[in-house]
């Protein structure tokens, strides 16, 4: 019953109405799809279709570094890993980086 008073009392966009007591006006702005009760309150709107974000670009990796850093490297660091750009210093210390003036 109260679904049936709200379509019948539903105005359409654009169109000049009135409610009881509150004068009348027109929803111009309001767009082909909005709809108010004969008390001003909005009963229908176009759904909003929400999309879902783009994914991600992908992943880029650089190159890495030039074949003379990890020359340099190998003949500097007799534990070079070329892998992961890491030696083992002398001791228990953990593995450090490679730095090289190719970098």
């Amino acid at each position: 019953m109260a679904v049936t008073a709200i379509i019948i009392g539903a105005v359409r966009a654009g169109q000049n109405h009135c409610h009881p007591g509150y004068g009348c006006h027109s929803h111009l702005a309001a767009g082909p799809y909005h709809y108010h009760d004969a008390y001003g309150r909005i009963v229908y709107d176009r759904p909003v279709v929400v999309a879902p974000p783009p994914p991600p670009p992908p992943r880029v990796y650089g190159g890495g570094y030039p074949q003379a850093h990890y020359q340099w490297c190998a003949n500097k660091y007799r534990t070079y890993d070329p892998g992961s750009n890491t030696y083992q210093p002398f001791g228990p210390y953990p593995r450090r980086a490679c730095r090289s003036p190719y970098m």
